[in-house]
């Protein structure tokens, strides 16, 4: 039975820290997970990296610190500073939940901004952005039933 957790903005700035951390280690799921004497499964290491399911506890947290190599005290700071960047940035769903907006790992870059700048490149060159079915010489052939892919 799954229950439905409610992140905060420090859940998620623990997360990014976290992925941020397993990312640059350099190791499988797996390497990370027997570094830890498998305490933690490699499934979940790829949950918190991904930032499935529940949030990363402490322990956790402290493992994949030793286990990457990386320093827990600047990592906690960076992800309480990282939280009050998430929380000053929260909005509220019509339904009334709390989200978060997401920045990028560093969070130097709004989902906004991001946004903002791809639809600004798609405007600059739309023929980039074209679909390949359309430009395809064997689509009709396809389409009937012929050799396909």
């Amino acid at each position: 039975m799954s229950t439905k957790y409610a992140w905060t903005p420090f859940d998620y700035a623990a997360q990014q820290a976290a992925a941020n951390i397993i990312s640059r280690s350099g190791y499988s799921y797996r390497s990370i997970s027997d570094r830890m004497h498998n305490v933690v499964s490699h499934v979940r290491i790829r949950d918190i990296e991904k930032g499935n399911k529940a949030p990363i506890k402490i322990s956790e947290f402290l493992l994949i610190c030793q286990a990457c190599g990386s320093d827990p005290l600047a990592t906690l700071r960076w992800i309480i500073a990282r939280a009050a960047e998430i929380g000053a940035a929260e909005s509220v769903s019509p339904a009334g939940e709390r989200r978060p907006v997401d920045g990028a790992d560093e969070g130097s870059t709004t989902t906004a901004q991001v946004t903002d700048d791809l639809i600004d490149r798609i405007a600059a060159h739309p023929e980039d952005y074209d679909v390949a079915a359309n430009r395809d010489p064997n689509k009709e052939i396809e389409m009937n039933g012929g050799e396909g892919r």
